[in-house]
């Protein structure tokens, strides 16, 4: 006899996949978790997905390209069908969905946390990064590349630009928390900090991945400056991001004739056009 289920907040059912359902998986993560199940309809019967395999690859990296987060996409069978469970955790920080944030019934999140695996100085306390301090960079050799690109204005001002941006939002400073293996910062939502309308949602989160865009390419573009035969593991290191997306912003930057490919992937080497080589007349020329 078949156990009967249904549908409730924790739980929704789609007979397929569309990629406007991230948005379900988004208000599951702002709220306590959840499972969206594609194949199967409103009755709750199984009815099938079609291409499962390729749905499984695809599925999580549309979550993670997009809302930046990691899911868990398990292949069921039932009554000869085969469909999907994507299983989504509670997550501590907001998730917003193309600029929109969604929250399901149930939602009872306060805060954003953030962690840096990073360990303090030698003798230093929370105290001390507080206050004035000199930069103690954990590691000088991936912090100077940053600092020669152009990308770091002064040392030693993180913490203390954190705490003003908090007082021009109007929000409460962030409670900093220092644990063994790392370092917690815990920022609490007041007043002003609410979740913006889907309007400005919109407008912000287009906004803000725009800039985020620009900052990365430029920073791609300094790190060529320093080292014209950088590797794509190099720069997808240095900048803390996926090989993808990396691929993403170079294809971007050849695209609008900025950053041509001169070699071959081994043994090559980058060449900046335009007028964006200071000190250089680059060639105007189409991106290979």
């Amino acid at each position: 006899m078949l156990q009967e289920i249904h549908e409730h907040q924790h739980v929704e059912w789609k007979e397929s996949w569309r990629d406007e359902y991230l948005k379900w998986i988004c208000g599951f993560a702002n709220a306590d978790g959840g499972v969206l199940v594609i194949g199967r309809n409103d009755q709750g019967t199984v009815v099938g997905v079609e291409n499962a395999g390729r749905l499984l690859v695809d599925i999580p990296n549309k979550v993670r390209d997009i809302l930046g987060i990691m899911v868990d996409v398990n292949l069921r069978r039932e009554v000869g069908e085969e469909f999907l469970e994507i299983l989504v955790e509670p997550y501590p920080y907001p998730v917003s969905y193309r600029g929109e944030y969604h929250f399901r019934s149930g939602s009872t999140k306060q805060e954003l946390m953030l962690w840096n695996p990073g360990e303090l100085p030698q003798d230093w306390t929370v105290a001390r990064l507080k206050a004035k301090h000199p930069s103690h960079p954990f590691n000088p050799g991936v912090a100077n590349v940053f600092f020669r690109a152009g990308q770091i204005e002064a040392w030693g001002r993180g913490i203390e630009r954190i705490f003003s941006a908090c007082t021009t939002a109007g929000t409460p400073p962030p409670a900093l928390r220092c644990e063994q293996k790392g370092l917690w910062i815990d920022f609490g939502f007041g007043p002003a900090a609410d979740i913006p309308s889907r309007e400005a949602g919109e407008k912000t989160g287009e906004k803000a991945r725009e800039k985020a865009r620009e900052k990365t390419r430029d920073k791609i573009l300094g790190l060529i400056r320093l080292d014209s035969g950088i590797s794509m593991e190099s720069m997808t290191s240095a900048l803390g991001l996926t090989r993808k997306g990396v691929e993403w912003q170079v294809r971007k930057l050849k695209q609008s004739g900025m950053l041509r490919r001169v070699g071959p992937d081994k043994g090559g080497r980058w060449e900046i056009l335009g007028m964006n080589v200071a000190g250089s007349d680059s060639r105007q020329e189409r991106p290979q």
